[in-house]
């Protein structure tokens, strides 16, 4: 894919632009290219993306990780690593809190956050996407949108790995018995 990586490119178009300061330095694991620890914030209390509140965003995360962690992905069948993020405002990308991680695992969701992707080595002047890029699906949840006391609707991009490109879609979920649920999904705008 050249020297920019998948993941750069996923997150340019997701509506991500940091800079050089805020996207902090990177450094190698093995000979690979990673994201340190820090380099995606955990998603700060105060980031509602749209919920009623921190207990409605982190339960509405919660149902759409759970399909995300299941879910099938035409354009990628055979996918091995599922990363899970957040766009705050102003693009900022973030892990899940270490609160929602510890859920998310309680569930026994395989899924981990977005900061655990392997991106790319040098090998022979040539960059190699590491396996996690090429057999990885990464999800950014965007937006949550309250319908009401409980319904909501929830946008999603959808970036398979090192694929390019990727596709948002639109989740509407309603809370039944104090736990939320998808009710529809529809795909929307491939970039």
């Amino acid at each position: 894919m050249g020297l920019v990586s998948t993941a750069a490119i996923c997150l340019l178009l997701s509506g991500c632009t940091l800079s050089k300061a805020e996207r902090g330095p990177r450094h190698a694991k093995g000979d690979f290219t990673v994201t340190p620890p820090g380099y995606f914030t955990p998603l700060p209390g105060s980031t509602l993306l749209g919920a009623r509140s921190l207990e409605d965003r982190d339960a509405i995360s919660v149902a759409l990780i759970r399909r995300l962690a299941t879910k099938p992905c035409d354009v990628k069948p055979d996918i091995k690593y599922r990363f899970i993020g957040f766009q705050g405002y102003n693009g900022a990308q973030h892990d899940p809190s270490e609160e929602l991680l510890q859920r998310i695992r309680k569930l026994r969701f395989r899924v981990e956050p977005i900061s655990a992707q392997m991106e790319s080595r040098m090998q022979d002047g040539m960059r190699v996407e590491s396996e996690q890029s090429t057999g990885g699906i990464m999800y950014f949840i965007i937006y949550i949108s309250m319908r009401g006391e409980d319904r909501a609707e929830a946008g999603v991009n959808e970036c398979p790995g090192s694929d390019g490109g990727g596709q948002r879609f639109t989740y509407w979920l309603a809370r039944r018995g104090g736990e939320w649920t998808i009710t529809n999904e529809e795909p929307g705008s491939i970039f």
